[in-house]
């Protein structure tokens, strides 16, 4: 997908979001959305420490070096394109004594081929398998199927070039 950058910019009170107190955010949505919790949950809405923000600048989260953690994990040896990275405890974390980990690599393996060839030689320790290598391996004692649930929706091009088409949504312009 090609997106132009947009920038929009609005005045805090424009936006319909006001901290209540230091533990309390209000937002007040257009419409309903049941899934607006939800929402939240996601990455995009995490609260961000202003002011490290702005010392960062255009370069704020480009590198693993330039990102604040707040969990039990922090990311490192990431250079922003990097396919292995790392993640190592946070000495910062309020309950650091807990982790028991001391590293998580990652390598990123974009060919199932390779990656079932990684693991049987003993440097993964998860592959995921297209179709035609999980019938291959089904019957194996580590052949595992981790069922996951998802929720998607489409969103039809309600409006092209300014003009509303045939699928714009007549109750909400």
């Amino acid at each position: 997908m090609l997106l132009k950058s947009l920038k929009v910019r609005k005045k805090p009170s424009e936006l319909g979001i006001k901290a209540v107190d230091d533990n309390t955010l209000e937002v007040t949505l257009v419409q309903p959305a049941a899934y607006f919790d939800s929402l939240l949950a996601f990455p995009t809405f995490f609260p961000l420490n202003q002011k490290y923000v702005e010392s960062k600048g255009d370069k704020y989260a480009l590198d693993s070096d330039s990102i604040l953690y707040n969990g039990p994990f922090k990311l490192t040896d990431w250079n922003g394109t990097s396919k292995t990275w790392a993640f190592v405890p946070n000495d910062k974390y309020y309950d650091k004594d807990k982790v028991k980990l001391d590293k998580i690599n990652v390598q990123v393996v974009q060919d199932p081929g390779t990656s079932v060839n990684l693991y049987n030689t003993n440097k993964l320790d998860k592959a995921l398998l297209s179709a035609e290598y999980a019938v291959q391996n089904k019957n194996k004692d580590d052949y595992a199927v981790e069922e996951e649930s998802s929720v998607f929706y489409i969103k039809f091009n309600q409006e092209r070039n300014g003009k509303k088409t045939p699928l714009a949504n007549k109750k909400y312009p």
